[in-house]
């Protein structure tokens, strides 16, 4: 059984019988048999489709709404030239992606500030039992703070129509993603970026906790492409697929064991400017250069 979308080519409503122009490159021939929907088929009409067999149609749907991201308007003269070609949002599209990615934003910065005054000193509770705040801080802030990012690069993906890998590290990696944005969007979000550090007083704070205290992480934040380089560094996204002896609660100078979990954000600004990037919605007719 295969599951394809693709694109009515012709119906005749006398016959009952019409074309599918698949997404792999066949064409398909189905008949009302094969119609789910109450209306009757429209020429030009997105459709999904499942052939059971492999080959042929077994049933066919209109594709829903909310997988059809952007709308597409043309407006040809009398002699068949192209005077009008506009892209806008359409009322559906992936739009749960982005929503998703300010709701953990939004759950990230909750955590951070309900436990950003209670002092790390010492994490040694680690080797004996529980030590919530750094496992709070250490891990799920930041997961959700990783997530959202990677949920929001997705969602211009998605839109822009470029692929991206979905599954194993580099699925998860950020810095991979944003090298897939679209240039017009790459470069807006890294204005953006470098709008909000040029405010003065702006403090992107990495602490490492440990047995014996907490340090300062010497990191450059000058733009976001090292911001998100950064991110995937300390494990923001796939930190949440580690195995327990991954980590230490030491200070060590050993290359197998990392302390990324025990390592925190200490600054409001992360939050501040997560929501800033996260609320750039682009324009979509900045996505022709890679999707036209």
């Amino acid at each position: 059984m295969k599951e394809l979308t693709g694109v009515i080519r012709d119906w005749d409503q006398e016959s009952q019988r019409g074309e599918i122009a698949g997404d792999d490159g066949r064409v398909y021939c189905f008949s009302a048999n094969h119609w789910t929907e109450t209306e009757a088929p429209e020429v030009d009409g997105g459709v999904r489709f499942v052939c059971e067999n492999g080959r042929d149609v077994s049933t066919v749907e209109y594709i829903l709404i909310e997988h059809i991201p952007i709308l597409k308007v043309e407006a040809f003269s009398p002699l068949g030239e192209l005077i009008l070609s506009e892209k806008s949002r359409f009322i559906g599209g992936p739009w749960r992606m982005h929503s998703d990615a300010l709701a953990w934003m939004a759950a990230a910065e909750k955590i951070h500030r309900e436990l950003a005054e209670i002092p790390i000193s010492d994490i040694s509770a680690l080797l004996r039992g529980d030590h919530f705040p750094i496992s709070a801080r250490g891990s799920v802030v930041k997961y959700c703070y990783g997530l959202a990012f990677e949920l929001y690069f997705k969602w211009i993906l998605t839109e822009a129509g470029v692929s991206y890998p979905e599954r194993g590290e580099r699925g998860h990696r950020l810095s991979v993603l944003l090298g897939r944005l679209p240039t017009p969007v790459l470069n807006r979000l890294r204005t953006i970026y470098s709008e909000f550090l040029s405010v003065e007083r702006r403090e992107l704070k990495i602490l490492s906790a440990h047995v014996h205290g907490v340090d300062q992480v010497a990191c450059d934040w000058s733009t976001l492409d090292r911001f998100v380089k950064n991110i995937d560094d300390f494990h923001f996204v796939t930190g949440r697929y580690a195995k327990p002896e991954d980590y230490s609660a030491f200070q060590t100078l050993s290359s197998s064991l990392s302390k990324e979990m025990n390592m925190y954000m200490d600054s409001d600004d992360f939050f501040e400017l997560g929501n800033i990037l996260l609320a750039y919605e682009p324009d979509v007719n900045d996505y022709k250069e890679v999707s036209g």
